[in-house]
């Protein structure tokens, strides 16, 4: 029992390790998106932070399915295949 929770403890803080704090350049990022793309701020603030943590793929649906910004490529995870 101990041991099963310590390698959930374990898998808990690999995936939480890469996580970064918002801090001014990622806002002034997504204001500079919001003003190239014109989403929403709060969505802006997604892509910027997806961008500072080199990520490849964004999976959401509240954009564009395929559409790259930058470095990003957004994928709705729910769009049909057919």
């Amino acid at each position: 029992m101990l041991k099963a929770l310590a390698q959930r403890v374990a898998k808990l803080r690999e995936i939480l390790d890469p996580v970064f704090p918002l801090g001014a350049a990622t806002h002034t990022k997504a204001l500079s998106l919001a003003q190239s793309y014109g989403f929403g701020f709060y969505d802006c603030l997604i892509i910027s932070s997806a961008l500072e943590a080199e990520c490849d793929i964004l999976l959401t649906e509240d954009l564009q399915d395929g559409q790259r910004i930058e470095n990003l490529t957004v994928v709705n995870p729910f769009k049909s295949g057919g």
